[in-house]
Formats: C-alpha cells, sequence, structure tokens
C-alpha cells in the first residue's frame, strides 16, 4: 500500500491493516500516523511486522528496547500498541 499525498492513517486503520496482514506500507510524509500522537500507529504497524517474522526480531526484544529507551510512564501504552497486532 502506497499512501500518498496529505493522508493520516489512525490506530483503527492500523489495526486494519494489521488484521489484513499487509506487509508492506509506503507513505510519502515524514509520519503515518496523526502529528499530534503518532506513536501508537507506529507501534501497531512495528508489531505486525515483528509478527510477519520480517524484521528478525521477536517481541521481547523490542518491548527491551522500550524498557531501556522510553520513560516507563509509557512502557503500557507501548506494550499495548506493539501486543495488537
Amino acid at each position: 500500500i502506497l499512501i500518498a499525498g496529505d493522508a493520516t492513517v489512525t490506530e483503527a486503520a492500523a489495526a486494519d491493516f494489521a488484521d489484513a496482514g499487509i506487509l508492506l506500507l509506503g507513505n510519502e510524509s515524514q509520519t503515518v500516523g496523526p502529528e499530534d500522537a503518532p506513536v501508537p500507529v507506529h507501534l501497531i504497524l512495528l508489531g505486525a511486522a515483528l509478527r510477519s517474522g520480517a524484521l528478525g526480531l521477536g517481541a521481547e526484544d523490542l518491548k527491551d528496547a522500550v524498557r531501556r529507551l522510553i520513560p516507563e510512564k509509557f512502557h503500557e501504552l507501548n506494550f499495548r500498541a506493539l501486543d495488537y497486532a
């Protein structure tokens, strides 16, 4: 899927892409999610990529990175998004 122009992928759309097994998503803009809150959309799509095996990483690898790099108050949000897909 190629998203062209000024478009925003919502969390619901990201979940639909993940549920459909979309393996490649191209985007012309800098972020695929809403400018004011892009992280959940990115994490839903990242979780889907993880489960596809395309990244060569497991969910625990990314969760470990979240624990190391993201403030603790955001851990649960990140984990839920990763687990969604």
